[in-house]
């Protein structure tokens, strides 16, 4: 009964029949306007939790599935097919505490990709919903947020690259709510079952009740049914008393202007109070009769209904504004039906009348940049670019910690645009033009992510690029004009604070970086969400104290470091920036490359794919790119064959250039190696394994691009990060992702994982040359690695015959593509860790040794020689091989190898022979090969 007096009281009010300028229904009639009341999202509870010992920060596990389901929302016509999270629509509402992270965990389980942005968060770029940083079905993808802003109201939403019109109009957004118990305790402001969340959204339905897909939209999609967190036109039971109403207009293409009238006077418009936007509470509260809220904008307002017992009241949509389409109850939005009672009087009180103190940017009067949003062809654009212009997209670099003026102009004729800047908050410092004049005092009072840009209006706003780096998107909100193709990025360029106390050990930077991509699910161990997952997250240390970190960033503009530095987002920063090859590689042109000077290396530049990055004009491919092998079997993989024959031996620095999909060799010898290497390892410490303290940070660049990058990425059968580390599925055990504190530990996960040697050496002290300052090698190639640490490249090579005449300047002079001499030997026993016994020096005695030809090997080493990006460390890849005689006579090679055992008396350099043993095999070997 009470239902129907409501909508009786509704066509007394309102009417029924459509006034001039509105369109006729699209959708069916909804005939039950105010009859069901409004739902309210339910709070998703935190399954896990971790308290980190020595900090005591806490970090809180959520997880939410994305479901396919059916809901009825036309009473009497069918239900329709919707997607949302934990299977509603809104999804639940997660409610946190500042200073609390948090962690959520997506599992995909719905038909669409899927990407999650937390709107309003600063989070890192991996969790911040980068378009297409996609969540497939059968996957997940854990999202770490900080949680550490002032107290906002944020929601979660779909973000996933052409899709998001769909996938948000059919579900995917729920209220995400940043609570601050101390201050709400201050402020005095209605609370708990008075602080209410109300998501606006118009849908429009086919005749059968189910919703129209803006699939094929390319324009707008208005909708004629007005929905309040998922219900059309719902009533809400209220108390006489104030409440406190958090708004979000999570509509795809419509704008509200919101009034408020009471059914004793539904010509008087009502004020109400507006307190917080998008960034948190206002700097003072703003009284106000209307409110104008556009796709994605937040606003939260309180209504005092003390004067109304007993009355209904209506929040209603002012009629022809903007852009939108009216329709006949399109100017309906809630009714309030306000009770004569009031339970409790808490947070009643007056409205302080200073709210917060707003971390207003500096005042700036120089624009900075000018994006002009338009239409071109059909497609939706910023300054002319779409997000599909892979190359040219990225179309803003402010500095990290710098302050700029944007000017944002509409030049789309007749349409309107919420423009969305991720990771900043920003102030409207002006609005011109011939559609609204002049900011609004609400928007003069608060701090925004979302600006409404209306018909013909240019809008300024001021905002400081901080805490963090990176590379984010800005974008239209009309979630339709977002995805045909009103999306751009800004590259928020890195400064090197690591003077001022923030040192950055893992980059943030990639919104792509592999090893926080989404992964196959299998389940939910909770055990290992708190124990494992949890704390790695906090050691990676991705959020540190922002007001803290904005703090230093001001200081490094006031006074630089000399060596001061700015870092440019590529899409895999970590990547290494050369990769050299010695020339007995199979695997790589047989053309020298052209030697070049460290400054000279190929610069990179983010294009926002993963794997697109400017390729090297020197080379003929792409030699920054991982291509990933996902069908790769190791057991089925034959060694490399290398045949480094040559009738007359040279020496001369032998180099080609190769790209790090070739950095590591796996094939069918790998897990006999690997064992015997933890062996070696086990059994001769102190020779196989050295660091100096000097050397970590280079170890732990290394490492972490190693574990985190180019092992999951190149060979994913092999490896796979899991919420556990990086599984080595060939032994099962997991590596961490993050290096140890202590650098021969590091060094030894890598010596026990792959079967490669490393050196890496670092600037001399003394400015001349470089110096070995770590190593883990397994298969020396006749020497002692241990007495060769802390020595200069050119010592370690001295006892090489002709290295001072010949190859020493020209090591110094290009050291960062060199690779000195020949690199393959005959090894007369079947043993890889000879830490002697391989090389005759000069002045030593030769001895005669019985050779047995069935335990005689060709050695040959596969040498690759990188710089790392940030240490700027170089690092010697060695992978030695051993080749029974046997094999290269069968070969039909045995001429070649016995013409290249005489040609190493020949050549430039004769002493190779003695060098190399070969008065002690040569001449056996040389029969055995002839015979």
């Amino acid at each position: 009964m009470h239902a129907q007096h409501l909508s009786l009281l509704a066509a007394a009010l309102f009417g029924s029949k459509a006034l001039a300028g509105i369109k006729s229904w699209a959708s069916p009639e909804y005939k039950y306007i105010f009859q069901y009341e409004l739902p309210i999202p339910p709070p998703l509870l935190p399954l896990a939790s971790y308290t980190n010992p020595t900090t005591g920060k806490k970090i809180n596990y959520f997880e939410i599935e994305i479901l396919d389901f059916e809901k009825q929302i036309y009473p009497g016509l069918q239900t329709t097919s919707l997607t949302g999270y934990n299977g509603m629509a809104p999804g639940p509402t997660i409610n946190v505490v500042r200073g609390e992270e948090s962690v959520v965990r997506f599992i995909n389980k719905s038909k669409r990709d899927s990407s999650i942005h937390l709107h309003g968060s600063y989070s890192r770029t991996p969790f911040d919903g980068w378009a297409e940083d996609v969540t497939s079905n059968g996957q997940y993808k854990d999202y770490y947020y900080p949680n550490a802003q002032p107290e906002r109201t944020l929601w979660y939403h779909d973000h996933a690259i052409g899709e998001t019109a769909v996938n948000a109009y059919f579900g995917q957004a729920g209220f995400y709510i940043l609570r601050d118990p101390a201050n709400d305790k201050d402020l005095k402001l209605p609370s708990g079952n008075y602080d209410i969340p109300l998501m606006l959204a118009t849908k429009q339905f086919l005749s059968t009740g189910k919703l129209l897909s803006p699939e094929n939209e390319r324009d707008s999609l208005f909708g004629d049914v007005n929905t309040v967190n998922g219900q059309p036109w719902p009533y809400m039971n209220v108390e006489n008393r104030k409440y406190k109403f958090r708004l979000l207009d999570a509509s795809i293409s419509r704008s509200y202007n919101l009034y408020l009238v009471a059914d004793s006077a539904p010509k008087t418009r009502i004020p109400f109070t507006v307190v917080g936007a998008d960034a948190g509470y206002l700097d003072h509260p703003v009284e106000t009769t209307s409110l104008v809220i556009s796709m994605a904008e937040r606003w939260e307002i309180i209504i005092d209904f003390d004067k109304y017992k007993g009355q209904n009241m209506t929040l209603m949509n002012e009629r022809d504004f903007q852009t939108n389409d009216d329709y006949p109850a399109t100017d309906r939005v809630l009714r309030f039906v306000v009770g004569k009672d009031t339970t409790s009087s808490e947070g009643n009180g007056n409205i302080p009348e200073h709210l917060a103190d707003l971390a207003i940017p500096a005042s700036r009067t120089t624009i900075d940049q000018t994006f002009e949003f338009g239409r071109k062809n059909g497609q939706w654009l910023i300054n002319g670019v779409g997000f599909e212009d892979a190359k040219n997209r990225v179309i803003a670099f402010p500095g990290q910690g710098k302050t700029q003026r944007w000017r944002l102009v509409n030049k789309s004729g007749g349409w309107s645009h919420p423009i969305h800047i991720h990771l900043i908050d920003m102030q409207v410092v002006s609005r011109t033009g011939s559609g609204r004049n002049g900011v609004t005092p609400y928007e003069a009072a608060a701090l925004k992510d979302v600006v409404y840009l209306g018909t013909n209006e240019q809008v300024d706003v001021i905002a400081n690029f901080a805490p963090w780096s990176g590379l984010y998107m800005f974008h239209c909100h009309n979630l339709v004009h977002e995805d045909h193709d009103m999306m751009a990025a800004f590259n928020v360029t890195q400064v090197d604070l690591s003077s001022f106390g923030y040192p950055e050990t893992v980059s943030f930077n990639d919104p792509m970086a592999p090893v926080f991509r989404a992964k196959p699910y299998s389940g939910t161990s909770l055990d290992q969400v708190q124990n494992v997952m949890l704390p790695g997250m906090q050691n990676l240390d991705a959020y540190p104290d922002a007001k803290a970190m904005e703090k230093a960033l001001d200081d490094y503009y006031k006074n630089p470091p000399t060596t001061s530095k700015t870092t440019t987002t590529t899409t895999s920063t970590t990547t290494p920036s050369t990769l050299v090859t010695s020339t007995v590689s199979t695997t790589v042109t047989t053309a020298k490359a052209t030697t070049t000077k460290s400054e000279d290396k190929p610069k990179t530049t983010t294009t926002a794919k993963a794997t697109t990055t400017k390729k090297n004009n020197n080379a003929g491919t792409d030699p920054f790119k991982i291509d990933p092998l996902p069908s790769f079997d190791w057991r089925a993989t034959a060694p490399l064959k290398i045949r480094p024959f040559k009738p007359k031996y040279h020496l001369t620095m032998a180099v080609n250039t190769s790209n790090f999909s070739e950095l590591i060799e796996m094939d069918r010898n790998y897990l006999d190696r690997i064992t015997l290497r933890k062996q070696i390892m086990q059994e001769h410490n102190d020779i196989t394994i050295q660091a100096k303290p000097e050397v970590k940070p280079a170890i732990d660049e290394l490492y972490t691009w190693l574990v985190n990058e180019y092992l999951p990425v190149r060979y994913p059968s092999m490896f796979s990060i899991t919420p556990v580390g990086l599984l080595n599925h060939t032994t099962s055990i997991h590596l961490p992702l993050q290096p140890s504190s202590d650098p021969t530990k590091t060094f030894g996960i890598l010596g026990e994982n792959l079967d490669e040697d490393i050196l890496i050496l670092l600037p001399s002290d003394d400015g001349d040359g470089y110096t070995l300052k770590g190593y883990v090698t397994c298969f020396p190639a006749g020497f002692n690695t241990k007495e060769k640490l802390g020595m200069k490249l050119r010592d370690i090579h001295s006892p090489v015959p002709g290295y001072k005449q010949k190859l020493e300047l020209s090591m110094d002079r290009f050291f960062d593509r060199l690779e000195v001499g020949k690199v393959w030997s005959i090894n007369t026993e079947e043993k890889l860790f000879a830490a002697s016994g391989l090389h005759f020096y000069e002045g030593q005695e030769t001895v005669d040794e019985e050779v047995d030809i069935n335990t005689t090997f060709l050695r040959c080493e596969r040498q690759l020689l990188h710089r790392l990006p940030n240490t700027k460390a170089l690092v010697f890849n060695f992978k030695t091989y051993l080749y029974p005689l046997g094999e290269i006579k069968e070969e039909g090679l045995g001429e070649d190898l016995a013409l290249a055992i005489d040609g190493l008396k020949e050549g430039s350099t004769p002493a190779m022979h003695f060098y190399k043993r070969g008065v002690v095999w040569g001449e056996a070997v040389k029969a055995y090969l002839r015979s």
